[in-house]
């Protein structure tokens, strides 16, 4: 085979793949982590040790759910549970061709995390129509009494990050994690108080990552019984066009009209050179 036959085609190839649609395909996922290990209490003792201050937990219960959905598939997968402790492990898994999650809920974390892909198998004009999505959560809930006289600092770790690699902004396409945490609590004393950490955070076309500790501190008068809760919440969820949006014709760069019209121009003069 000679070098002009090579060239050829290969000029050829080149205007194939610059005047022909191409498929892209996208995926986006997400997690969101809550370190209930993490759960600590500092004490600042203002009774000089007569009546120093002390919070217990009583009355805790928790969740986990996960769910994913695979459109051209119409297949659906779902998974929950419950418990009404603290300790108990609770693992969820949904899994389907194109979408995953699962989620954690025990005495050490709660955790969540959600995966999907395009399918490569379904018509182009479903893709702007439906996706492919999957979700995730967990969850705690605990009462607390504090007595003695001080100040309690309750204090808890989290993160969560997200990624998607879309080349569209469509309402399909995108990732997504939450964390809230939030306590409140009253002090027999006609007295109330609140505090809260509460994210949200989206991308469609990109990466996130926020971590942070949440923070509430409770005075009990050492008289008084202060009496509140802890609530911990997560989730994730992503979604993804069900199959690759098709992409206009590129336009042919003039370089390579230039390139395939040189090649055909000295192979025609290689042949009259032969014939010659």
């Amino acid at each position: 085979m000679t070098l002009t036959s090579l060239k050829l085609p290969l000029a050829a190839s080149l205007l194939m793949l610059f005047g022909t649609s191409q498929s892209a395909y996208a995926s986006s996922s997400a997690y969101a982590y809550i370190d209930w290990g993490s759960l600590n209490i500092e004490y600042f003792d203002l009774s000089d040790g007569e009546n120093a201050p002390t919070l217990s937990w009583y009355g805790g219960s928790g969740q986990a759910s996960s769910n994913a959905y695979t459109a051209y598939l119409n297949h659906s997968n779902s998974d929950s549970m419950s418990a009404n402790d603290l300790t108990s492990e609770l693992y969820t898994d949904a899994d389907t061709a194109s979408a995953q999650s699962s989620s954690v809920r025990d005495e050490y974390e709660l955790s969540a995390y959600a995966d999907s892909q395009t399918s490569d198998d379904m018509p182009f004009d479903w893709w702007t129509m439906y996706s492919n999505n999957a979700g995730s959560s967990a969850s705690n809930y605990v009462n607390f009494e504090l007595t003695g006289h001080g100040i309690a600092l309750i204090t808890l770790d989290w993160e969560l990050g997200g990624e998607s690699d879309s080349i569209y902004y469509y309402g399909n396409d995108y990732a997504n994690a939450s964390v809230n945490i939030s306590g409140q609590f009253s002090d027999g004393n006609n007295n109330t108080g609140t505090a809260n950490t509460s994210l949200n955070e989206y991308t469609w076309d990109g990466a996130f990552y926020q971590e942070g500790t949440f923070v509430m501190a409770i005075f009990s008068d050492g008289i008084h019984t202060v009496t509140g809760s802890l609530s911990a919440a997560l989730s994730a969820y992503a979604t993804s066009p069900a199959t690759g949006s098709e992409i206009a014709p590129v336009p042919v760069p003039a370089a390579a009209w230039l390139f395939a019209s040189a090649l055909g121009v000295w192979g025609a003069g290689r042949r009259r050179a032969q014939i010659c």
